[in-house]
């Protein structure tokens, strides 16, 4: 009898070519996070744009040149808002949400 096995087959894709409410996690961290459909120069952070770089977590050597560049993400362990590069390569990760008590 033959046995193979088989390495699970991780997707690499780039923060920007997935979609908002998707639970991802950078491609070289465990830190889980949800896509929001804002960037960094949206009006709600306009007036605060010199402090984008307090809340940005650089996961790649991508340097942003422009508030576009960063999307706003939330962090699932504390729910905090952090702003990732457009081009941070992430994993796509799959998940169950299990809701009790709901009838």
């Amino acid at each position: 009898m033959k046995f193979n096995y088989v390495e699970p087959k991780i997707d690499i894709t780039k923060l920007n070519s997935i979609g908002r409410g998707i639970l991802f996690r950078p491609a070289n961290s465990l830190d889980l996070y949800v896509k929001t459909d804002m960037t960094g120069d949206d009006n709600i952070f306009t007036d605060c744009e010199s402090r984008l770089l307090d809340f940005y977590e650089n996961y790649t050597d991508n340097d942003y040149e422009c508030a576009n560049d960063l999307v706003a993400c939330v962090c699932i362990e504390d729910g905090t808002l952090r702003f990732l590069h457009r081009n941070c390569r992430v994993i796509v990760v799959n998940y169950e949400l299990n809701v009790e008590g709901a009838e």
